[in-house]
């Protein structure tokens, strides 16, 4: 879901990732990278490199921003995801925004349904660049990813990437319960891990703020707007990343 709440979009013809025309005028540059088979599925990435001041956005974009999209296509494609690493917050006049500064890699994995086979992609992304306004970029590619292909140099880049997305986990949160915080609806959890930060998703209508600690890193209040009771919250299924340096991880919940 795209957001346009509170920040001003700029409504241009799509611009082009950095393969387009004038790419070089750009204050980002957009491409796909290529890191071979890893067994069962082909592995590549998205990656949005920025100069000083331009932002682009997690799935959670907050007060403002563009999701990342990454779609593709192919004959001998299976199935296809992408995963976002860690993101950041980012304090602004029109409120919090998260996402990622001066660059960032979207990791994507490709399952071929003929592994013996080439995989030849159409690759195509959709992404938000920001710096005081925000520009809608579209990036396409085509990749063809061979069982027999050498080395890429992307690799290390990819790994670096990819150790930054979250681990799924079962045994990140203790415990999670609906209150009220100064009179407004709140979450509360606490954490079995200690975290420089966390990130709730769940209905597309309701958003979770910045955490509020109370144990630095370990218990945290969150309050929660676009609904008009705490009640409201009881049943919703929760996705929470924890931001941790050495492992981050992400856990699914249900609020009861």
């Amino acid at each position: 879901m795209i957001q346009l709440n509170r920040r001003q979009v700029v409504l241009l013809p799509l611009a082009l990732g950095a393969r387009g025309a004038h790419a070089s005028a750009q204050p980002w540059q957009i491409r796909f990278l290529s890191a071979g088979f890893s067994g069962d599925a082909y592995e590549g990435g998205l990656l949005v490199r920025m100069e000083p001041g331009w932002k682009t956005y997690w799935r959670i974009p907050g007060a403002g921003g563009i999701p990342p999209e990454i779609k593709a296509e192919g004959e001998n494609l299976a199935d296809f995801s992408f995963d976002c690493p860690v993101p950041a917050r980012f304090a602004g006049e029109d409120g919090e925004t998260i996402g990622y500064e001066n660059e960032v890699v979207f990791p994507f994995r490709a399952r071929p349904r003929d592994p013996a086979k080439a995989l030849e992609l159409a690759l195509s992304a959709f992404v938000g660049v920001c710096e005081q306004i925000c520009i809608p970029v579209q990036s396409k590619d085509r990749l063809v990813f061979s069982p027999q292909g050498a080395p890429s140099p992307d690799l290390a880049l990819l790994s670096a990437w990819k150790a930054r997305v979250p681990r799924p986990v079962s045994d990140a949160i203790r415990s999670a319960t609906v209150a009220e915080h100064e009179g407004k609806p709140a979450l509360q959890l606490a954490l079995a891990r200690q975290a420089d930060d966390l990130f709730v998703e769940g209905s597309p209508m309701h958003f979770y703020g910045a955490p509020l600690w109370r144990v630095p890193g370990l218990e945290a209040v969150l309050s929660v707007s676009g609904l008009k009771s705490a009640d409201a919250l009881k049943g919703e299924p929760l996705r929470i990343t924890l931001a941790i340096p050495s492992e981050p991880v992400e856990q699914q919940i249900s609020l009861s």
